[in-house]
């Protein structure tokens, strides 16, 4: 019956995009392109030949372009036509592991009669040599062999990404003039510390919505498809931060801009240069007119994400334990912890007894004082004509203005204090556990801050691994240290006893610090 030419023109976007867009994806970007390059090579071709996407893929463009059938005619041709095909039926069958190791036992026994003493002492030998082998650590002279690296392979120069801050009309951008292979990166930031506190906790269920609704004109699915068509994404997220005392701001402050050290929402989206223009204006539409009226679809997000939050305690308990445990310690703590911690879970339980029109209006009332509260952008891409794009980010987005000051009376909700400072919450549905731990860490960019970023991977991979891993069976321990915000944390993942690994922690220190560590193991 034919495609809809609109989800081809998705797709193909999509398409273009996967292969243009330098990210890391599971290591290195090299490393992605050493992969590419296997696509074709182990068929016979050019190493090359798979990394030269674009000429392949304007080629396709045309195809399609000249034939209003080509995609339909290509499944008709190399699949509803295709006589060379194989149908495999997998069927599952009782007891097979049983039989199969019955099997195995049996082809065993026979082998072992088939023996003679000489060849089953020959066997045992060479099992007891293996075992041997695997017991016995490499001599150093073998270890020296294998290549590594060591500090002094390793550049100590700082790779600064250049910055320019525009001021446009009152309008602060900053641009970052780097290779992007036609892709170009906006961040557009809105201030959220113009809202009343008792707004703060329906923020991320309010970044949540606007990202998912329809606007006048068009229902949800019809903007999900245009903005496929348009831009190679478009999503939202909420930021808080702590400007580290007396840092050089960097050209980031200005006589009349408040920006340091506040919390913001931003809309984040990725275009390929020629569509820039469209996706701005597609962003700006999503932004001024998400439709909050739609309750069907308010009430779907708002079921959605409640049960997203439920389902993930499970897998990202130790998130949540750390983020309880930061929470205490700062005003930032505290926001993250009630943006993403238990404490957001909590609240999505009180919105799902809620009116839906209650929700509605709440959404909105914030809409409208973020989008009332000035912005900056931020913007990434390889300038052709710099001044083209300053000209079309302040045609869509200069009568937002600057950031207005911040709310200087507000006050975080932060969590009650308990005794001992220690926190226990019990599930039934859980079989495993989760432990956290803060501390203080050392003030940010000393050398001590730098101390303890290595001092934590020294404990990850070795003493919490030893200690709470493979003697108390937790599936993961980790130490993390967030500079900024002064968090010295550890956390462990699917804890059989989260309470003994929390006793288990402070030895864990205080061994660590009466030894000494070797060289050796300081490089590494």
């Amino acid at each position: 019956n034919g495609i809809p030419k609109q989800e081809i023109e998705a797709a193909m976007l999509g398409l273009e995009f996967s292969n243009r867009e330098i990210k890391r994806a599971h290591g290195p970007w090299s490393l992605i392109w050493l992969r590419r390059s296997l696509r074709g090579w182990i068929h016979g071709n050019m190493p090359w030949d798979t990394l030269l996407f674009n000429s392949s893929f304007e080629k396709l463009k045309n195809d399609a372009a000249g034939d209003e059938f080509y995609f339909e005619n290509f499944i008709k041709q190399r699949l509803l036509n295709n006589k060379h095909r194989a149908l495999v039926v997998i069927t599952p069958e009782k007891d097979f592991l049983k039989k199969k190791e019955a099997a195995l036992q049996k082809r065993l026994k026979f082998f072992e009669k088939s023996l003679s003493k000489e060849e089953k002492q020959a066997l045992i030998e060479k099992n007891n040599e293996l075992a041997k082998k695997q017991n016995t650590e490499d001599s150093p002279e073998a270890l020296k062999t294998i290549p590594h690296l060591t500090r002094s392979s390793l550049l100590c120069t700082i790779e600064k990404i250049p910055r320019v801050l525009n001021d446009v009309c009152g309008l602060p951008i900053l641009s970052h003039n780097l290779f992007t292979n036609g892709i170009t990166y906006c961040d557009l930031a809105f201030p959220v510390d113009l809202l009343p506190a008792c707004d703060y906790e329906w923020l991320p269920l309010f970044t949540n919505c606007i990202n998912g609704l329809g606007v006048p004109g068009m229902d949800w699915g019809e903007v999900s498809s245009l903005v496929a068509r348009t831009m190679g994404d478009f999503w939202t997220r909420l930021h808080t931060g702590t400007i580290p005392v007396d840092r050089d701001s960097g050209g980031m402050t200005n006589s009349h801009l408040d920006i340091a050290g506040r919390s913001w929402i931003f809309f984040k989206l990725k275009a390929l240069d020629e569509k820039l223009e469209p996706s701005l204006a597609l962003a700006k539409r999503i932004i001024r007119e998400a439709d909050f009226n739609d309750a069907k679809r308010i009430r779907d997000l708002v079921v959605e994400m409640k049960n997203d939050a439920d389902a993930s305690i499970a897998p990202s308990g130790n998130m949540y334990a750390m983020l309880r445990s930061n929470s205490r310690r700062s005003d930032v703590g505290a926001l993250s912890e009630l943006w993403n911690g238990l404490s957001q879970i909590e609240f999505l339980h009180h919105v799902i007894e809620m009116d839906t029109n209650a929700i509605i209006k709440r959404l909105a009332a914030i809409r409208d004082t973020i989008i009332g509260s000035g912005m900056m952008i931020n913007i990434t891409q390889e300038f052709r004509d710099k001044k083209e794009t300053i000209t079309l980010l302040q045609k869509y987005f200069g009568d937002f203005g600057p950031p207005k000051p911040r709310m200087c009376s507000i006050l975080i909700p932060r969590l009650p204090s308990c005794e001992k400072n220690t926190e226990l919450f019990a599930s039934a549905s859980m079989q495993v556990g989760f432990a956290a731990m803060t501390l203080h860490s050392a003030p940010y960019g000393t050398k001590l801050s730098a101390a303890e970023i290595v001092l934590c991977h020294y404990l990850s991979t070795g003493p919490l691994w030893t200690n709470i891993r493979m003697k108390g069976g937790a599936y993961g321990a980790n130490a993390h240290v967030t500079p900024s915000e002064n968090f010295f944390s550890f956390s462990t993942y699917r804890d059989p006893n989260p309470l003994n690994s929390l006793n288990t922690i402070p030895e864990v220190l205080s061994s660590t610090a009466s030894s000494t560590i070797d060289d050796e193991t300081m490089e590494k």
